[in-house]
């Protein structure tokens, strides 16, 4: 009976996004953090942002050796959470953090996956499918256009993830991994389907729940901390990634692509130390003011 139950469900899902994509509504629900929006206007610190749509708090601390920069991110509607590409397309061309965020209108930015360098894995941005052959040898993160984040663990179900996306449910998928947590949120001591496991410069993305998120940076490769004078930033391993993510409170979170890739920017600066100053990347994240339109569209987080 269960296959037929998720069917069901399946349908109607399909049945409700139709009539509200229609109809250019969808129900009021409860928001838990609702406060932490403004209700008009913006509140733009050193290390924080408010909006009517956006919530972003960013800390910095010391952690394994290295300079860490933790961004707390609250966001209403799944417009402001998205990818962007250098040449404005995937696997275009590769530009610098900075352009790409300014360009994009982004209030925050973090490395993506560089999904461009592998051979295979699923590609969707901002809900449109550049890639359709899966990768058996990575674990796939999707976020959902309700806002949950799923990680799918390789091999993943290709036909699970062909449907998905036939339906309309995909709004961002990684294809670089591992998965640092376990499925009660506890962190992973093992990573069998990676092969950078020692101490590294890194990015990531962390979930707790619909509109609720992490991106995280790591300083490695000996750059000269911030945070510390004539301290050096070693970088974490996976497994000390994981317990970091695990602190925070995720139920799930994703190692992007690291090392020299690895960066964030904020309010019109790369806030952290990226080993050789950095290069050029086919993709970051990016959180931004949504369109004036986003509030008319179905695409926008289900926060319960």
């Amino acid at each position: 009976m269960k296959p037929l139950k998720r069917l069901l469900t399946a349908l109607v899902l399909c049945l409700f996004a139709s009539f509200a994509m229609a109809e250019g509504v969808f129900p009021d629900l409860s928001r838990p953090f609702e406060a932490l929006f403004l209700p008009r206007g913006v509140e733009w610190t050193e290390n924080s942002y408010r909006s009517q749509n956006l919530y972003i708090q960013i800390t910095t601390r010391r952690e394994c050796g290295s300079d860490v920069y933790i961004a707390e991110i609250y966001a209403r509607t799944a417009q402001s959470l998205r990818r962007a590409f250098g040449g404005e397309a995937w696997n275009t061309r590769s530009e610098r953090i900075g352009t790409l965020a300014q360009r994009s209108g982004a209030v925050l930015a973090l490395m993506g996956d560089n999904g461009h360098l592998l051979k295979a894995g699923y590609v969707v941005g901002n809900g449109q499918l550049w890639r359709s052959r899966g990768n058996q040898q990575r674990d796939l993160c999707v976020l959902y256009r309700d806002g949950s984040m799923v990680i799918h663990k390789a091999p993943a179900d290709e036909a699970l993830i062909d449907a998905q996306q036939q339906q309309g449910l995909i709004w961002q998928t990684f294809v670089f991994g591992p998965s640092l947590l376990d499925d009660a949120g506890k962190a992973l001591e093992a990573f069998p389907t990676s092969d950078v496991e020692r101490s590294n410069p890194r990015a990531v993305i962390g979930y707790d729940q619909p509109g609720h998120y992490y991106l995280v940076q790591v300083d490695g490769r000996g750059t000269l901390s911030t945070l510390e004078p004539g301290a050096s930033n070693e970088g974490m391993t996976l497994a000390e990634l994981a317990q970091l993510m695990e602190s925070l409170g995720c139920s799930a979170a994703y190692n992007l692509d690291g090392g020299q890739s690895a960066s964030m920017w904020f309010c019109d600066r790369v806030i952290s130390t990226p080993y050789h100053n950095g290069r050029a990347v086919g993709d970051v994240i990016v959180l931004c003011e949504p369109p004036e339109n986003a509030a008319d569209s179905i695409e926008s987080f289900l926060v319960e």
